[in-house]
């Protein structure tokens, strides 16, 4: 069987997680790679006589026997008895079949290295979607970052200004607690002189002296 047809095999829905290949009457497993068409090259390479297929949970999907004769390429046709007799007919015969074999092997390899250049091309596709998402995250995580600490920056300016508008009042508090206890002590009045009643009553002490 050609990889060509043994990859469009593999990539059949539902896609296989393990590939039991048996060569020989024994079961050998192929680990699956990122290409297909490198996967199927090898188990062509291995000439097995079953494929099976695999899924996660060890079920049989498909199975695929490459020992029978329409797995194989295809064969160069019978010739008639008729044409087989005449050797100008064989030989025409003879060369349309190895031109027939050199196109088939030449289109299965283009094919295949067609197949090859797509999956490195979406392996590629991969890598940078997976960089950006990658870089999109982390400039998510800087940029909220830096509108916490704007946010913790903005709470401690508003703690500052409560703290300070605090010591603020408390001393103006002291400031006129401290006036109002001088001007108690001075007698009342705000430039520190006595009142009338004192004074009229130094008077006439005064007078009763004289």
């Amino acid at each position: 069987m050609n990889t060509s047809k043994l990859r469009g095999w593999l990539l059949q829905l539902p896609k296989p997680t393990v590939l039991r290949v048996t060569v020989d009457g024994d079961v050998d497993e192929v680990k699956l790679g990122k290409s297909w068409q490198k996967t199927a090259e090898t188990i062509a390479a291995m000439q097995p006589e079953l494929v099976q297929a695999f899924d996660g949970d060890n079920k049989l999907l498909r199975a695929l026997r490459l020992d029978d004769v329409d797995a194989r390429r295809s064969d160069a046709a019978e010739l008639p008895l008729v044409i087989a007799q005449d050797p100008h007919a064989a030989m025409l015969t003879h060369f349309a079949n190895l031109l027939h074999r050199a196109y088939e092997h030449s289109t299965e390899l283009a094919f295949g290295k067609m197949v090859e250049l797509v999956e490195r091309m979406n392996d590629r596709s991969d890598g940078i979607e997976q960089r950006l998402e990658r870089s999109e995250a982390r400039a998510r995580r800087l940029q909220d970052d830096a509108i916490e600490d704007a946010y913790a920056h903005a709470e401690e300016l508003v703690a500052n200004a409560a703290s300070q508008e605090g010591e603020q009042g408390t001393l103006e508090s002291m400031l006129v607690n401290s006036f109002m206890a001088g001007q108690r002590s001075a007698g009342g009045k705000p430039n520190g002189k006595p009142a009338n009643g004192a004074a009229a009553a130094n008077g006439a002490s005064n007078g009763g002296k004289s």
